[in-house]
């Protein structure tokens, strides 16, 4: 199923302005970055974003260099600097760059233990804040920086680009990009620029990618026959999900193709039966991660440890991740329950199911291999228990492996898993429909054990079921399964044009066998209602679950919206007796009965007992109310008896009235009492929560300041590293230019070292002195040459000294003269060497 970082609305629904293109680049970079803005227009609509990796302790002269290539204004990135069209915003060296509304915000990027990615760190910024109106450029770099944020991009429906390998100088960053499968265009830096021209002047970009604009209002025929032709080819049903987020996606894919209507695009998926394979996965483009939300993990694990001494250690702990993704989900959990069990001292054996409706994204998952980047959601120490590294990245463990079953799954329409402990649908409801979601809700229902958990994303929640799932941890979405007084039979939807499995035929047939009554239980019926007092079962929540007998005497549903709690539909003199009778029922956990409660209803006034009988199921509670009139009579008529006297009728109305008063103080005293003590015990929680909000805080301190130590140093190293082959490279040069200088020259010279080591020599030196490639590193003064030179250490020791040219004329065997002269060597800093 779809899944998203962004946690309230499906993330190509957000809206913007112009477009804003993120540029990621790395070793290499520059010069890409260089070729792309020189090949833009002046004039594009559109902001750029460059996110550079720069050595973190020196300055930046990047936006100087980048203004030479483009016409429009380059600065370096200011703080809540707000973004302008035709503007070039480059990042500031040691900071992290995110985009908040219409401005760019910086932070310092601190220290930390593992390697920085700042690239993905903007793309994610980016992508949750624009949207359909992101579009994120990847050039030349090395590792893998910038691939997920990419990814992110193409989920949030914006449009993504990588420069192609074969023109990048390091291949790294664009390769890993590649592998995702999330780039729409592989090209060269100044074909990427053509392409950004082209699809910022795309309706879908004018439109903010809402779909207006692009024919979907008059072509909603269209529509349903690309939504058919995705049912015919891929047996998945589209219309059960939000119809904005697929016409956006549809409207993306019109944008990648140079395509203005639906009907253009019908026409195009007829004639290329492999664009709708990129359709599809376009659709289930997801993006998740390790251990997403780890407050919501820690929590689980709370809950599961408080779990597991209460279940059957022999049974297995079965889970089941509906909408995994590519695996992150599903393989968190399972690292989870493990470490959990193994707390526990428990060997139970762990089941883990992980489904998707993308057979490429189950795939991946069952590889279990992923890029280095999970270190900044996966701790050391898990890195190092449950991962194994591999060329590639990380792999995971063999030991979690074999405890995960991966497999495609499409939860509107496939049969669920029954007999699981927890379920976790994150983030897959936001894309259903509402129809769609509760027939999920009520499968997610069917599949777990009674008191079995329920984990949903953060903007979802059981909807209009609570009558399903109570709620266990509200902040993190944790529910647990109530008990129904009949298990839920399960009929699957039967979407157009696909045929019911037989296993669906067959529920239908139990469903209809087992409506059917026989005699016995209808003669049951018929004797409970001749005979047994009226009431109602209700379940812990006060909701009304089923009716005995004539009740409308006692009950009188309210006006507005339709409701089945018992206090709500109570008749309002019978309240007060309710709640002390239920109340006492469920702390004594035993029959409690109040006598003589009376109540007034059509003119007569009736008195009655309320009896409450609690009736436990496991671990859930139901209670049945009765109501057994004992007395009636008119309210006009006189309440005296024949030869009573009417103080004595006064005399028994004040004891009554007496005795009502001292019931009714009990029941309040015992209220004040439950509510003092429900207040010592929130106080006490609030100072728990406090203090563990502190250490939670101090612990966020301690791993901000020591979060990116590793990924500073990797940087340094790559600039540095970057540095080196510069200075090589000039080296080289240098080299090159001092070699043919002196093949050049004419004059004999021989360059001697501190230590009076011949270090290099010209070609007429050689074919004077008659020296070999053996000298090179040889004492001067201990080889014999064709010209002696008496006193030539001294020389040496003398030009060394005074910093002077030393100067000899001498005589060889021929009788020939030379003048020799011995001048210092200076370095480029003005040093001897």
């Amino acid at each position: 199923m779809i899944t998203d970082t962004e946690a309230r609305t499906p993330p190509d629904e957000k809206q913007s302005g112009f477009p804003v293109v993120g540029i990621g680049a790395s070793a290499g970079g520059l010069e890409a970055c260089r070729e792309l803005l020189a090949a833009l227009p002046p004039h594009t609509g559109m902001a750029f974003v460059l996110v550079q990796h720069l050595e973190p302790h020196h300055d930046s002269h990047l936006a100087e260099i980048l203004a030479r290539s483009t016409k429009m204004t380059v600065l370096q990135v200011q703080n809540n600097v707000r973004i302008e069209p035709e503007h070039v915003y480059v990042v500031p060296p040691n900071m992290r760059l995110t985009v908040k509304g219409s401005t760019l915000q910086l932070a310092p990027r601190g220290e930390s233990p593992t390697q920085y990615y700042p690239i993905d760190h903007f793309f994610f910024s980016l992508a949750e804040e624009l949207g359909t109106a992101a579009i994120g450029i990847i050039l030349s770099g090395s590792a893998s920086d910038g691939a997920q944020g990419l990814k992110a991009i193409k989920c949030a429906a914006g449009t993504t680009f990588c420069q192609d390998e074969a023109s990048a100088r390091y291949g790294g960053m664009p390769h890993s990009a590649i592998a995702t499968g999330a780039v729409d265009f592989v090209l060269p830096p100044s074909a990427i620029a053509a392409e950004v021209v082209r699809i910022g002047m795309h309706p879908y970009l004018g439109n903010h990618g809402t779909g207006d604009g692009n024919g979907f209002e008059s072509g909603k025929e269209d529509i349903r026959k690309i939504l058919s032709l995705l049912r015919n080819n891929r047996k998945v049903d589209f219309t059960q999900y939000k119809q904005n987020t697929i016409r956006r996606r549809i409207a993306r894919r019109m944008l990648v193709h140079n395509l203005s209507t639906p009907q253009e695009y019908v026409s195009f998926l007829e004639g290329n039966p492999a664009e709708l394979e990129d359709l599809y996965r376009d659709i289930l483009i997801s993006v998740t991660q390790f251990f997403r939300e780890p407050e919501m993990f820690e929590s689980l694990a709370r809950l599961v440890s408080e779990m597991v001494t209460k279940r059957d250690r022999e049974l297995p702990f079965r889970i089941w991740s509906a909408g995994c993704a590519t695996g992150e989900e599903a393989y968190s959990l399972a690292i989870t329950i493990s470490e959990v069990l193994e707390a526990a001292g428990l060997s139970t054996p762990v089941q883990l199911f992980g489904t998707d409706i993308s057979e490429i994204a189950i795939d991946r998952a069952r590889a279990a291999v992923y890029p280095e980047t999970i270190q900044q959601y996966v701790s050391p120490e898990r890195l190092s228990k449950s991962f194994t590294r591999v060329e590639a990245g990380y792999r995971i463990s063999k030991s979690i492996r074999e405890s995960c079953i991966f497999a495609r799954h499409d939860i509107i329409r496939d049969p669920p898993f029954s007999q699981l402990d927890i379920v976790s649908c994150r983030n897959v409801l936001i894309y259903l429909g509402t129809a769609a979601q509760q027939r999920v809700i009520q499968a997610l229902h069917y599949s777990l054990r009674p008191d079995g958990l329920l984990v949903l994303g953060s903007a979802e929640s059981v909807g209009s079921r609570p009558d399903l799932f109570a709620t266990v941890d509200n902040e993190n979405k944790i529910f647990s399964r109530k008990r129904t007084p009949n298990r839920l039979i399960m009929t699957l939807p039967d979407p157009q044009g696909f045929e019911k499995p037989d296993t669906d035929r067959k529920l239908i047939e139990n469903a209809t066998v087992h409506t059917l009554v026989n005699v016995e239980v209808r003669a049951t019926r018929i004797l409970r209602d001749l005979y047994a007092p009226a009431g109602v079962t209700i379940d812990e929540s006060m909701q009304i679950v089923h009716f005995h007998g004539p009740t409308s005497l006692y009950l009188e549903p309210p006006s507005g919206e339709a409701s089945l709690n018992l206090f709500r539909v109570a008749h309002q003199n019978l309240l007060f007796a309710l709640r002390k009778a239920i109340d006492t029922a469920a702390d004594r956990a035993d029959t409690v009965t109040e006598s003589g409660v009376r109540f007034e209803r059509d003119g007569e006034v009736r008195e009655l007992t309320i009896r409450v009988i609690p009736i436990p199921e496991g671990s859930a509670h139901y209670y049945l109310v009765l109501f057994e009139d004992t007395r009636s009579r008119a309210s006009s008529l006189p309440t005296a008896l024949p030869g009573s006297s009417e103080s004595g009728v006064l005399e028994f109305q004040l004891a009554q009235a007496r005795r009502e008063l001292d019931d009714s103080r009990d029941y309040l005293r015992k209220i004040i009492e439950q509510h003092e003590v429900a207040i010592e015990e929130l106080r006490a929680a609030n100072e728990e929560v406090q203090s563990s909000n502190e250490e939670m805080q101090s612990a966020n301190e301690e791993l901000r300041t020591a979060k990116e130590e590793l990924q500073s140093s990797n940087e340094e190293l790559i600039t540095v590293n970057e540095e080196l082959k510069n200075l090589n490279a000039e080296l080289s040069s240098a080299n090159n230019d001092l070699s043919n200088v002196l093949n050049a020259v004419t004059i004999p010279i021989v360059m001697v070292g501190m230590d009076y080591r011949i270090r290099r020599y010209t070609p007429a030196a050689e074919r004077l002195l008659s020296t070999v490639p053996a000298d090179l590193g040889r004492m001067i003064t201990e080889i014999g040459y064709a010209v002696q030179v008496p006193g030539l250490k001294v020389m040496l020791a003398d030009a060394i000294e005074t910093l002077g040219v030393q100067q000899k004329k001498v005589q060889n065997r021929d009788g020939r003269w030379f003048s020799v002269m011995v001048r210092p060597y200076r370095t480029m800093d003005d040093r001897i060497d």
